[in-house]
């Protein structure tokens, strides 16, 4: 009995050395790509590049993607970052700190991007004047 309790303990010696000096680490990067390519990429607001481009993320969840391009609209949406099971806890603590070896995680986001239209000038001068009128109207 005692000699096994031995053997536990040095292995838990053993994992905790190799944990200090091989940790493991979970890379988890974002990659977005756009059509047409050469749009500001921004995450929760903060500029992360020109598309095409791959960056480093920390945490998961509900994340804002905005994609900005002359002569386009605006790309707005919500994207769901889940947690894959190796960043649940208490399996995550095993695997940034004992883990050998690296994992790489991407996530991927391909955009369409819509022209720009412009507006019917003549139409919205047109709708202008009518609603001058309907304020101008006696009540």
């Amino acid at each position: 009995m005692k000699t096994r309790i031995q053997s536990v303990a040095k292995a838990l010696a053993l994992a905790a050395v190799l944990g200090l000096v091989v940790p493991g680490c979970v890379e988890r990067t974002m990659t977005v790509r756009s059509d047409p390519p050469g749009a500001l990429v921004y995450l929760d607001d903060v500029e992360r590049g020109e598309t095409p481009c791959t960056f480093p993320f920390d945490f998961y969840g509900d994340r804002t993607l905005v994609l900005h391009k002359d002569n386009y609209e605006i790309a707005k949406q919500v994207i769901a970052l889940k947690p894959p099971l190796y960043s649940a806890f208490p399996l995550d603590t095993f695997f940034d700190l004992l883990f050998p070896f690296t994992i790489h995680e991407n996530h991927a986001y391909d955009v369409v991007l819509q022209p720009l239209t412009k507006p019917d000038t003549e139409k919205l001068i047109l709708r202008g004047k009518e609603l001058r009128e309907q304020l101008q109207a006696p009540q």
